[in-house]
Order: C-alpha cells, then structure tokens, then sequence
C-alpha cells in the first residue's frame, strides 16, 4: 500500500538525504521510494534517525547499506545454444548454467558465455564441455554432469538428456 510522506520522516539510504513524496512498504517491511516496488529503480528508504553523534556500528551499517544499494542486479536471461557446423565439426562445444545462491527450489537455468562471464556473488555459476557429435556421446556428457554437480547441485535434473544437441544422421546419433 502507498503511503505518503511530507519529509523529516525518511532518508534515502544510498545518499542519507530527506525523503518526500509517496513510498511504499514492502513484505518484509522495508521502505522503499514510489507507488510500488520496481527493481532496479526504487530506493531503500530508513526512518530517519536524529542522532547528535553516530557511533562505528552505524557508520559502518550506512557505508554496508550504501554499497548494497548501488549494486547492480544483472536480469538472467535464459539461453539455448544452437551449435554451428563448425562445432559440431569440432564435437564439442561449453555450456553455462547458473542459479540463485541464496535458494536451492530455483530453477537452473542455461545462459550464455557473456552472462557467465559477468558473474557475482548473488549466484552460483557452472560451465561444462559437452559432447554434440563424435563417439561415446552419453558417457562424456554424464562425466561432466557428474563433476558439475560436485559446484551446482541438481544440474543432472537440468541435463536429463545426455545426447542434447547431438548431430542426428539418418535418425542415429552418430
């Protein structure tokens, strides 16, 4: 539900300035700028607090709250690979898989090279070489299933299909 403040009630936690206008509060009570929650764009507001002289616990608490609060929270966009013939000449090519840290039930979800390469600590990442033409197809990709499970579990979930990908000749995976 929005609410509204005239001011001397709020500070915007990333620059400790006086807030005025409408906000909201979130479902785990926090205040934030605006009619409603958008990602990326509303403010994390704190009732503002008058105190004559901050001790370290608050100072530090304000500079943590800042850093957070200016953090950027990449969008993960879920990709699947379309390999070239010049990968399927090569036989092999990298996949990249990532989840939220913080939350086991989430999805694995399969990205690309770029995302992957712009990693943070928000989530847990896994490349692996797999197998889409060639011989012994099944048994290198479970092999590299099995050592990508050891840093993202349930990624054998994701990657039931161990011939995924794999160049087809006249229906027989060659």
């Amino acid at each position: 539900m929005a609410k509204y403040t005239n001011g001397n009630e709020y500070v915007v936690v990333a620059t400790n300035k006086d807030y005025k206008g409408i906000y909201n509060i979130g479902p785990n009570g926090s205040f934030f700028t605006g009619k409603t929650y958008i990602f990326g764009e509303s403010k994390v507001l704190n009732a503002k607090l008058i105190v004559e002289k901050k001790d370290q616990a608050i100072i530090e608490y304000e500079e943590l709250n800042t850093k957070l609060s200016q953090t950027s929270f990449a969008t993960i966009v879920s990709f699947f690979p379309s390999p070239s013939d010049k990968e399927y000449e090569a036989e092999i090519i990298t996949r990249y898989f990532v989840r939220r840290a913080n939350d086991r039930s989430m999805p694995i979800i399969e990205i690309n090279d770029k995302q992957f390469n712009k990693r943070n600590a928000y989530y847990n990442y896994v490349s692996l070489k797999w197998k889409i033409a060639g011989n012994n197809i099944s048994s290198y990709n479970e092999q590299q299933i099995s050592e990508a499970e050891e840093t993202l579990a349930g990624i054998s979930l994701a990657l039931s299909n161990l011939i995924q990908l794999s160049l087809r000749k006249k229906d027989n995976i060659i």
